[in-house]
């Protein structure tokens, strides 16, 4: 190609990446002649950056075939994901800026981006563990890379999924709260009326895996299960979860296109449950795009009429769907919603009071959107709201069983460390029975760096500090290291970073 014409395609695909990583949450760190390097989690880490770094490798696939068109050229892209420690260095004068992020896992990505083929996502087996309940994937087996080590486990990410895979291991404790959760389904079956739940609790304590036993629950008593899981990031990042459960609700699958969901769409008008007038506003619910006849009827609607348009219609499909069994409408991490989303979710609640229709929900404590004017619109239904604890002794003891091909004394070590916290015990053991190590894995590290990365500076320096001085230590002993004598650690335990004995 002409020098300035290999220039506005490289530039064009270089834009392509850098909007898509923004978006995301990550940052573009240097640009290698037709490459790009990202990195996610190293700036600002959210506790899910590999998901964000390889939703961002699907996403610069996805954009690849416009920019082809564009161009009138057959252009392809290779993506490659690892993950690890790193060190940022700061910009100094007279250094180059791509110096800025260096470690190992730098060349692991490099390496695992040239063993792909055009079009492929390819990620290395510890990114792998950290999505793989997120993620269709297929294994192409281990592979010798140039300059790594060892041997490493590649895996071709081959879709999203908008919910959680099913749990590998076997469901232990949380009695209390199963029963609760059966008397709720019994009565919204049973009397006929409207149940909404709320699981809160920490990050891995275990809501998602409740909220997975409640469905086999509903499934057994003939409900119907529905729903989706909202996102902390991407352009539509609370409206996706709707997206998914209005698909699910329509029969269309949600990694279907335009087309089909509007044929879905359709179908469900044609049968006569919903009135011929909220097309436009089904279309737009289950992200079908609008014709250009539906176009012009969404475009003339205005804000107010919008909104109330969308909530109706959402209600609409469920009053269809209940009106053939029971059923149950599960979405994750609604503390990643917007305040619309949450206001619709609330509305999609209060709509029904007398349906067999329940709703469930997970949510961590800090920033929990169940502020009480949400509250008061879903409890025109009922709210059941369960605070999940860390497990207790006998059952972290029951799940750390089923790895029966740890160390012993490796095990006993995971156990303590994980503070019956059950995510973070599945994965010490899973590291473990890879490494024979108890080291502590990049999935648990990043959700505890996220947190860090929310506290104000001074805050985030004493807990670095802390970290010196042990599991356990003298708030006197903080203050001495910190120069500062008032020093309280009251955020800190707030945060659940920290907690007084």
């Amino acid at each position: 190609l002409d020098a300035e014409d290999l220039h506005a395609i490289v530039q064009a695909y270089f834009d392509n990446v850098e909007k898509i990583v923004t978006r995301l949450g990550g940052s573009v760190e240097r640009y290698i002649g037709d490459a790009v390097m990202a990195v996610f989690g190293a700036r600002v880490a959210h506790g899910d950056d590999a998901l964000r770094a390889v939703r961002a490798g699907l996403e610069v696939q996805a954009a690849m075939p416009e920019l082809a068109t564009r161009f009138g050229l057959p252009l392809a892209g290779v993506v490659g994901i690892a993950s690890g420690e790193v060190v940022v260095m700061e910009a100094r004068p007279g250094y180059a800026a791509e110096a800025a992020v260096v470690g190992a896992s730098v060349n692991l990505a490099a390496r695992v981006e040239s063993a792909g083929s055009p079009g492929e996502v390819l990620v290395s087996d510890d990114v792998y563990r950290q999505v793989a309940a997120r993620v269709r994937a297929s294994s192409l087996g281990s592979r010798t890379l140039k300059g790594i080590e060892r041997p490493v486990e590649l895996w071709k990410i081959e879709a999203l999924l908008e919910s959680r895979a099913g749990p590998e291991t076997r469901f232990v404790g949380r009695e209390p709260e199963r029963l609760a959760l059966q008397a709720c389904l019994d009565r919204c079956a049973g009397e006929r009326r409207g149940e909404t739940v709320l699981l809160r609790g920490d990050a891995g304590i275990g809501k998602s895996r409740l909220l997975w036993a409640l469905a086999e629950m509903s499934r057994a008593g003939g409900f119907t299960v529905h729903g989706g899981a909202f996102l902390d990031f991407g352009l539509r990042r609370g409206t996706e979860g709707l997206h998914a459960a209005a698909c699910s609700l329509l029969g269309v699958d949600v990694a279907a296109g335009a087309e089909e969901r509007r044929s879905a769409a359709d179908a469900a008008l044609a049968g006569g449950a919903l009135a011929e007038g909220l097309r436009p506003l089904l279309y737009e619910l289950a992200a079908a795009g609008q014709t250009e006849a539906t176009r012009a009827l969404f475009d003339a609607m205005d804000g107010a009429r919008r909104e109330r348009g969308l909530r109706e219609t959402a209600a609409a499909l469920v009053r269809t769907a209940a009106a053939r069994s029971p059923v149950l409408i599960v979405m994750e991490d609604v503390h990643w919603a917007d305040a619309q989303d949450l206001e619709r979710l609330a509305h999609l609640a209060a709509a029904c009071p007398d349906l067999p229709v329940a709703l469930a929900f997970t949510s961590r404590p800090i920033d929990d959107p169940v502020a009480p004017a949400w509250r008061a619109c879903a409890l025109e239904g009922r709210l059941l709201c369960l605070e999940l604890a860390p497990l207790d002794a006998v059952e972290t003891q029951t799940l750390a069983a089923q790895f029966g091909n740890v160390d012993r004394t490796v095990l006993e070590g995971c156990i303590a460390r994980s503070g019956g916290n059950p995510l973070f015990l599945e994965q010490l053991l899973r590291h473990a029975a890879e490494s024979g190590q108890a080291s502590i894995p990049g999935s648990i590290r990043s959700l505890v760096v996220a947190r860090m990365d929310l506290l104000p500076a001074r805050d985030r320096t004493a807990l670095q500090a802390a970290s010196v001085l042990g599991q356990r230590f003298a708030p006197e002993a903080l203050r001495f290291l910190l120069e500062d004598a008032n020093y309280a650690c009251d955020a800190l335990i707030q945060a659940h970073l920290l907690r007084t004995e």
